[in-house]
């Protein structure tokens, strides 16, 4: 097989779910969001918004804030498992969504913008890797991309971390210091169709 450090890269990276709360040096930081705003674009229109959010006053009040808002929601059996766990755990009162992870780094978009979570989703994978490859730790993390039409929510994003309303958080990623040592997963599904 192949190796180089990109694919070895790619292959080391895991989702890290307790993070030690260290913030990681600035430089590691700015490296991360930089691999992201490298990903490529529809058209190159370089339209995703990358917003670091390293205050902890904010990131508590935003983590309280999603999980008020959650707990009001209903689901039945076909709402997707992840919401369906997050509203659950968020009617407990105790949702500890960003794990603890001094940072959390929420990709917008423009919501008329037919490629918007396509962008965000490529821009985020890339803001994973580059984490792997500097020794960070990171998980992407749904909740406020869940949450991009609550009007409450939205009001307090536009004015704590000035994301435009007319943009929607299509993904986040929380990231640093991993406190845990995650086992490499057997990689059972994805299949693959050769057509030669």
């Amino acid at each position: 097989m192949i190796q180089n450090p990109t694919l070895q890269t790619i292959q080391e990276r895991r989702s890290i779910r307790r993070y030690r709360p260290d913030m990681p040096d600035r430089d590691k930081i700015e490296a991360v969001i930089e691999a992201g705003r490298c990903a490529p674009s529809g058209g190159n229109t370089q339209t995703t918004r990358f917003t670091v959010i390293t205050n902890q006053m904010v990131l508590e009040k935003l983590q309280a804030l999603a999980i008020e808002e959650f707990a009001k929601m209903e689901y039945d059996e076909h709402t997707y498992g992840s919401l369906r766990n997050a509203i659950r755990n968020s009617r407990t009162g105790h949702y500890p969504m960003l794990f603890g992870a001094p940072v959390l780094v929420l990709v917008s978009n423009l919501r008329t913008y037919a490629n918007n979570y396509s962008d965000c989703a490529c821009a985020l994978e890339n803001m994973m890797l580059a984490a792997c490859s500097v020794g960070l730790g990171s998980c992407w993390v749904n909740q406020f991309r869940w949450l991009s039409d609550n009007p409450v929510l939205m009001a307090q994003l536009q004015e704590m971390c000035h994301i435009p309303l007319e943009e929607k958080v299509c993904g986040g990623m929380v990231m640093g210091i991993a406190d845990i040592a995650p086992k490499k997963p057997a990689v059972t599904g994805y299949p693959v169709t050769w057509v030669e």
